[in-house]
């Protein structure tokens, strides 16, 4: 052969018969050379004869004839059967297994020609029929076996006169009864060895003997009876006794009988053999028919057989059309039976209609037997339909997947495990712009060296195809640049069998130019984008309604703090603050359902920091021309500045009305609290001024008394109102450091005693000496002494005050308590704002200025602590407050 023709042979067979078809079929397929060789085989025959692989098969058989086949004369008359019809069909032939053993195999071979006629090889399958020639075998010799014992029987046969004597036997009787021909001519037969009793149990005697009465009148007798042998046994025989027509005597009658003791038993098995069979046939799985050969009529079937074609009945069978247009006609069948009644079982696949008009696809099978004594034909069928129907669909899907191969838009190239090419698609070579000249010569390699040139890095390209052959398992997905400013992108992937055998790789090409251009100006129009959401300090987004996704920009996840540039709608949910949800739900709602504006402010949680920010959205609603809506575009803007801008002038203006209000009660009070003491000192010395000549010594001591009280009053009014006024404007100074509040008590209690001496009111106190706060020291001298004059004035004659300091984990708190007049609910309620309501005169008509505790509360809180009161009316009052520990 040349090695023009094997190329255009490799062709052919590539194209005739693809593995991915074939490889898994239930028989095996087989491609060879003329001279003896696999081309190419599929699993099944691998298997077949004991192989791994169809590529262990082909490597490990050199010679088809003398390897495979067990007799060499079969493969020289299937090629002269070949050389002669192109084709061989159904031929039966035994194998070689790898194990040595051999199988039968049933062939069909086509002989694969060019188109000068040349034989380039030969293409079949092969159905391994070992079961069923050794069944055929076990038939055979069971036939044989019965057949032996029928030839083996034979007949005794005797003539007797009228009085019941032998006067003739043959051999055969000799022999079964064990007599010599002396002993039995002459003898009467009833007594010698004929075994008849009486219903009573006795043997009959001759004139009582059915048997005899019967032949001495002339007539003919059949039955089975019972004979005894010489020795005494006993034993079954069947009688056929007739007068002799040409008796010239008179009486004489011919008996003739056998012993049917293995016919008994024989037709016991038969029995149970004929049960088990009609068992079997009317049970089976599998369609039986018994047919006459030559015109095709059916004798019997069991029920699968018409309940296959749809039918009710074995008559309904009878009468129903099967037959289609030839090859699969009445005609086409009778042929097949006439050819099994001759040559034997035929197996070949038969299709027929049914009861509804549908197709029913057999295998079946014809076999030749005796019933009823005449020859039939058996015909087992075993529907098929689907497997053939799922034959066409798959010829159907290679067609479909050859036709979408040639017209994708990719390049598709198949290479085997030996780099050669088997397949590719002309979009392949377009994209490459290789020739049909180098395709046609199949090789990967020069096909490679072809497109080497085009490449900007043929290194890296040639690097990559070498790993991915070294790498079997692995994937790629790359770019490629050629010179000509191109670009490919390219898919490869391996192809693995069923068994994981590896066949190859596949490699997709598709141009990209245009693509990559398009998403070129797609990024530089959305870094553009970027810039300008980035300095106006938005970030987009669009909700696809139909997939609930939202796509977001850079920008937008700057201001929300995340990293996924796509969402759905629940997972954006996560991010809104869980009080604003229920808004943003039904702005989305309104939006979509509603076509209202999408414009709302809420709150969010940065998914980075968990910082609370706000945030301004505003989007529109885009919809199909269905009138469905398909995406909500908009951009969202951090207002969290502005909001926090927004409270504070807000804090800002309650603060300022706050300030003013009390301003305006302060200066009331100042107005009343002044006036008095300024209008008593006035009138007082007014008086002295005019009076003075007149006025006794002692009434001078006494108005100096009074003018002395009312100008301390004012002066304490003012310094209170210099120190609250400070305090608002942010005028003093605030050092905090550590201070030993024992020694601060003390100076205190040293100006703080004069005054309660006169009450005669007694201070005690319990300050641990190693208490340190961090306070600033005017400022805590100034709330302890307000706390301290403001129990003594509140203090009764004779009362009691005490002063006490504890540790309460970082702090430390302070106790002033006293057991005066104490305070009722209303006026405890407004103890620390300017309200007059609040004042009450002291024990001794004292009278207050109502900012003393103002400026506790301002000072303990700037301190960081805090201030509280608990009085009752008449149990007296105490004054807690807290600062920090020093440490």
């Amino acid at each position: 052969m040349t090695r023009h023709s094997k190329k255009n042979m490799s062709n052919q067979i590539i194209f005739q018969n693809p593995q991915d078809i074939l490889m898994n079929a239930p028989v095996g397929f087989f491609t060879t050379t003329p001279d003896g060789r696999y081309l190419s085989v599929n699993n099944t025959l691998a298997q077949m004869h004991g192989y791994d692989s169809p590529r262990h098969l082909m490597d490990s058989v050199f010679d088809i004839a003398a390897q495979i086949y067990v007799d060499p004369a079969d493969q020289d008359n299937l090629k002269r059967l070949l050389e002669k019809y192109g084709k061989v069909t159904n031929f039966e032939c035994r194998l070689s297994h790898r194990s040595g053993r051999h199988f039968w195999v049933s062939e069909n071979i086509n002989v694969i020609k060019d188109e000068d006629g040349n034989t380039l090889g030969y293409q079949g399958f092969n159905q391994d029929i070992t079961e069923r020639k050794q069944a055929e075998e076990a038939l055979s010799q069971a036939q044989k076996r019965l057949q032996s014992v029928i030839d083996s029987m034979s007949e005794g046969l005797y003539i007797m006169d009228r009085e019941g004597r032998i006067v003739f036997s043959n051999p055969t009787v000799a022999s079964i009864l064990g007599y010599s021909q002396e002993e039995l001519l002459g003898s009467e037969a009833h007594d010698l060895f004929h075994y008849h009793f009486d219903e009573e149990g006795y043997r009959s005697t001759l004139e009582e003997c059915p048997f005899f009465r019967k032949v001495s009148r002339g007539e003919e007798y059949r039955a089975e009876e019972y004979f005894q042998q010489k020795d005494g046994q006993v034993f079954p025989v069947e009688v056929f006794a007739a007068p002799m027509q040409e008796d010239e005597q008179g009486g004489m009658s011919v008996v003739v009988f056998s012993d049917i003791t293995q016919r008994m038993q024989t037709e016991q098995a038969l029995r149970e053999s004929e049960e088990h069979f009609r068992t079997l046939f009317k049970d089976t799985p599998v369609s039986m028919i018994i047919q006459e050969p030559d015109s095709g009529e059916i004798i019997d079937a069991n029920p699968v057989a018409w309940l296959q074609y749809g039918l009710s009945s074995l008559d309904e069978l009878k009468n129903h059309e099967f037959w289609l247009e030839p090859p699969y006609s009445l005609a086409d069948a009778q042929a097949w039976m006439r050819k099994a009644d001759q040559e034997g079982t035929q197996q070949f696949e038969w299709c027929s209609r049914k009861k509804n008009g549908n197709l029913l696809w057999e295998q079946v099978q014809l076999t030749p037997i005796a019933f009823l004594g005449q020859t039939a034909i058996l015909v087992t069928g075993i529907d098929i339909t689907t497997r053939k129907q799922a034959e066409d669909e798959l010829m159907f899907r290679n067609v479909l997947m050859k036709t979408q191969l040639e017209t994708s838009p990719d390049g598709i190239l198949v290479v085997d495990e030996n780099d050669k090419i088997i397949f590719f698609n002309q979009h392949f070579a377009d994209i490459w712009g290789i020739p049909d000249r180098v395709m046609a010569l199949q090789s990967g390699k020069i096909a490679l060296e072809y497109v080497l040139p085009q490449l900007t890095n043929s290194d890296e390209f040639v690097r990559r195809i070498q790993d991915l052959n070294e790498n079997r398992q692995e994937k790629s997905f790359e770019e490629i640049a050629l010179t000509d400013g191109k670009i490919l992108e390219r898919y490869s992937s391996p192809m693995f069998g069923s068994n994981d055998e590896y066949y190859g790789r596949i490699w997709y090409y598709r141009n990209i130019t245009d693509r990559k251009k398009i998403e070129l100006a797609l990024s530089k129009s959305q870094k553009i984008m970027a810039q300008a959401e980035k300095l106006a300090g938005l970030g987009s987004w669009e909700w696809d309604t139909k997939n609930d996704t939202w796509l977001l920009s850079d920008n937008w996840k700057r201001i929300h703090g995340y990293n996924q540039t796509q969402l759905t709608t629940s997972e954006l949910f996560t991010i809104g603050h869980p009080e604003d949800i229920p808004a943003i739900k039904k702005a989305i709602a309104g939006a979509i359902e509603k076509d209202e504006p999408y414009d709302i402010e809420f709150r969010i949680i940065r998914q980075d920091t968990g910082e609370v920010r706000y945030i301004h959205t505003m989007g529109k609603v885009e919809y199909e021309g269905t009138g469905q809506p398909k995406v909500l575009t908009g951009a969202a803007q951090d207002i969290t500045d502005r909001k926090k801008a927004e409270e504070e002038i807000k804090n800002i203006n309650q603060q300022l009305e706050k300030v003013n209000a009390e301003k305006d009660k302060l200066f009331s009070i100042i107005s009343h609290d002044l006036k008095s003491p300024i209008s008593g000192i006035y009138s007082t010395s007014q008086l002295l001024a005019q009076e003075a000549g007149s006025i006794s010594q002692e009434d001078i001591s006494l108005i100096s008394a009074e003018m002395l009280k009312s100008s301390k009053n004012a002066l304490e009014l003012l310094n209170d109102l210099m120190q609250w006024a400070r305090m608002s404007q942010g005028g003093m100074n605030f050092s905090p450091e550590k201070c030993n509040l024992h020694e601060i008590i003390i100076q205190i209690l040293s100006t703080a005693r004069d005054l309660a001496e006169k009450k005669g009111i007694f201070i005690k106190y319990d300050i641990p000496q190693d208490i340190l706060v961090l306070a600033d020291q005017p400022m805590l001298s100034t709330i302890v002494r307000n706390l301290v004059f403001n129990a003594v004035k509140f203090t009764n004659q004779g009362g009691n005050i005490s002063i006490t300091a504890e540790k309460k984990d970082s702090d430390v708190e302070i106790c002033v308590q006293d057991d005066g007049i104490g305070m009722n609910d209303i006026v405890l309620s407004s103890i620390f704002t300017v309200d007059k309501i609040k004042r009450q005169l002291g024990t001794d008509g004292e009278k207050g200025t109502g900012l003393g505790l103002i400026l506790c509360k301002e000072f303990v809180e700037k301190h960081g602590g805090k201030i509280w009161v608990e009085s009752e009316p008449g149990t007296g009052t105490r004054v807690y407050f807290t600062l920090s520990r020093y440490h």
